[in-house]
């Protein structure tokens, strides 16, 4: 980060006192913290239902002056006794139009918890992002490092909502900013091509699509609010289903499937130097390594190359293909494994998966004998 940057400003809501203080030392590097403690919220008798009366004292607190991009959420706050709830925050900040990242401390890591992870998306998508249990449970044992890594993967989000706010407000007053939410995210990205493959997520939740996208009229205070506003919506649509479920834009794991190679013998590196020029390099890009499929499609088509074949012209060794001698198939995606696997060891497509994902996005059959029953996916 520039040193001459200014500081994205957060709310950070966490009821554990050691985990917070020993998280904050961390943030403040890259994070101006806000100095609001909700924990000092009263409800009243007689003062109506709690959650209104929450949000009137988050808007007074805020003030008219207090420029906040984002919340640092902890899911599980049994540890304040002023009846305050994540499903209340939640809602306020929703409300305020503030983007939210939220983390559990005790998620772990297995194909159980991935799948569970998923199916909420598919519901609570359209409120927060969940941070990767792995920066929480990660195998590293040193907790400096892991704070470390997870203020870094904060940062990359609250960038990625910081840049679509920019370059939303730089259209607010054009015809652009009137386009439906597919066409007006491809602007965004620069990538106007993808307005059809993202026209496929467009099902995932009325809160992206409950109402037109157009530019609102009067003070400056009005449009920065709905460029608050929009910019959180396609935030989460964006990273919550578009990055989630790889479709137009590819993780490494599904990058590998798309090219017929297992995930687990192709590095970020190497796929690189095979594909390159292919990096998507929009918001949230710092979150995980990520590539666009046209342009991985292109390299093939430009190569008169399969996938694997185009791995080998560029001498890229000990990767393993899915299909042996068969360097024309593509494979699947096992959402639940992050692991490309061959497609007829696949199970999908699920109604939770965007129809836009559809294709890629599976689960092994295996896993999902073992779990998908149980979890009701």
């Amino acid at each position: 980060m520039n040193n001459n940057q200014k500081k994205l400003r957060l709310i950070y809501v966490e009821d554990e006192d050691e985990f917070r203080l020993n998280l904050i030392t961390t943030l403040e590097k890259k994070f101006d913290l806000a100095s609001i403690d909700v924990g000092e919220f009263s409800q009243e008798q007689n003062g109506g239902e709690i959650g209104e009366q929450f949000l009137s004292w988050l808007k007074k607190t805020l003030g008219d002056n207090q420029t906040i991009d984002g919340v640092i959420l902890d899911s599980d706050l049994s540890g304040f006794s002023n009846g305050i709830s994540k499903e209340m925050l939640l809602s306020a900040f929703r409300i305020i139009g503030l983007p939210v990242c939220r983390y559990s401390k005790r998620q772990k890591q297995t194909s159980s918890e991935r799948l569970k992870h998923f199916a909420t998306l598919a519901s609570e998508g359209a409120s927060s992002i969940l941070v990767p249990s792995f920066l929480l449970n990660g195998p590293t044992e040193n907790t400096q490092a892991r704070s470390e890594q997870l203020t870094d993967w904060l940062f990359a989000t609250f960038s990625g909502f910081s840049y679509l706010r920019e370059a939303y407000s730089g259209l607010i007053e054009t015809d652009i900013a009137q386009h439906n939410a597919a066409e007006l995210l491809a602007k965004l990205l620069k990538r106007p091509k993808l307005e059809l493959d993202f026209v496929g997520y467009t099902g995932a939740s009325l809160f992206f699509f409950g109402d037109a996208m157009a530019a609102p009229e009067g003070s400056s205070s009005l449009v920065e609010e709905r460029a608050r506003h929009v910019s959180t919506r396609l935030g989460y649509w964006l990273m919550n289903y578009i990055i989630a479920f790889p479709g137009p834009i590819l993780n490494l794991p599904s990058a590998a499937a798309l090219v017929g190679v297992r995930s687990d013998t192709i590095a970020v590196d190497s796929f690189k130097k095979a594909f390159p020029n292919t990096d998507y390099s929009g918001p949230f890009s710092g979150c995980l390594p990520l590539f666009f499929r046209e342009d991985i499609e292109d390299v093939m088509s430009n190569m008169g190359m399969f996938g694997m074949d185009v791995l080998k012209s560029a001498k890229i060794s000990d990767m393993l293909p899915l299909y042996d001698g068969e360097p024309s198939k593509s494979g699947a995606y096992c959402v639940a494994t992050d692991a490309s696997i061959k497609r007829e060891d696949s199970v999908g497509p699920f109604d939770w998966i965007p129809p836009g994902a559809s294709e890629l996005c599976r689960i092994e059959k295996k896993t999902y004998a073992r779990f998908g029953p149980w979890l009701n996916v």
